[in-house]
């Protein structure tokens, strides 16, 4: 068995009000920085994504493991920035709130999202393929929560099955 505690190696602010590259935009802020919980507090205020990032998955023996995981507060009214994975399926499942997902291959206002997108509740699981543009947002009141596990793309066959 494996714990990681308080095992983050950092967290990630996006202000969706800035395009994407824009200073402010994405900041990543350290584990170790002592100013992170007030940043992260603040960051909630003025109604940014929160990302928690666990990258560097690794068992006792050292043994790298090929998956990340992100736990992510998205804010009323946000959508994340579009994006496409080339090499990893992406799980995500919501913790609190509701969200909307969706892919296509042109960028869509939050009312497009909306309306062409899948609203996805408390405990529903979206499983994104590599190569598909995507995004996820809230156009919801309140802010939701959910955990993305990024997975190394494998053929089926190489993914055994090892319970005994």
């Amino acid at each position: 068995m494996n714990i990681l505690k308080a095992g983050y190696e950092g967290v990630a602010i996006i202000d969706s009000k800035k395009k994407a590259g824009e200073e402010g935009q994405f900041v990543s802020i350290a584990k170790d920085n002592p100013d992170l919980l007030t940043i992260v507090m603040a960051a909630r205020m003025d109604g940014k994504e929160i990302r928690w990032y666990y990258r560097n998955l690794v068992t006792y023996q050292g043994k790298k493991v090929p998956a990340r995981m992100i736990i992510t507060e998205i804010p009323s009214g946000h959508i994340q920035p579009w994006h496409t994975h080339e090499s990893i399926h992406e799980l995500s499942v919501v913790y609190e709130g509701q969200i909307v997902n969706v892919e296509a291959p042109e960028t869509m206002d939050l009312d497009e999202i909306a309306k062409r997108g899948t609203i996805l509740n408390k405990g529903d699981m979206v499983i994104e393929d590599p190569g598909v543009r995507h995004t996820i947002a809230n156009p919801f009141p309140s802010r939701a929560v959910f955990s993305t596990v990024q997975v190394a793309n494998i053929p089926i066959d190489q993914f055994n099955i090892d319970w005994k």
